[in-house]
């Protein structure tokens, strides 16, 4: 039996808004929490989206993204993006909020992910060679040139 019925879930205020982290982190929790995940376990999640819009920032916020760690057989998470978070060994994404907004609230598959991926690739290797810039990317917290994404630790 799933851990959360995925068609009670309603959308849930903006993409990377406090409130939309905050149901992420829970839903994540719970799903975690209802496996038997080992003690000796030590990983970290964090999504931190660059560029976000001011009204995503309101109240102070540095950050607009959550982490999630394991640690220790507990599971803890939040809003924005915490140091200790990304000391952790895991996956840590850093991506501007415009590119990944829109598919944050598609539904699909593994096939529609690699198509869209490679979408993304052309995207921004065409975004640093119109612009002249080629450490735009990097600019935008991404590592990229022509080749495409190049998937390295960028903190």
């Amino acid at each position: 039996m799933p851990v959360i019925d995925m068609s009670t879930l309603k959308p849930i205020d903006e993409f990377g808004s406090r409130a939309w982290g905050e149901a992420v982190v829970e839903c994540s929790i719970k799903m975690l929490e209802a496996t038997s995940l080992p003690t000796s376990i030590t990983w970290a999640l964090t999504e931190d989206y660059t560029h976000p819009p001011a009204r995503l920032m309101a109240d102070g916020r540095k950050h607009s993204g959550y982490y999630l760690m394991v640690k220790d057989g507990k599971v803890s998470g939040g809003d924005g993006v915490v140091e200790e978070a990304l000391r952790t060994p895991g996956f840590h994404c850093r991506m501007p909020w415009t590119v990944i907004c829109n598919q944050a609230a598609a539904l699909y598959g593994t096939e529609d992910q690699r198509k869209c991926t490679a979408d993304e690739m052309v995207l921004y290797a065409a975004m640093a060679e119109y612009l002249g810039r080629p450490e735009i990317n990097k600019d935008l917290g991404l590592l990229i040139d022509k080749r495409g994404m190049q998937w390295k630790n960028i903190y």
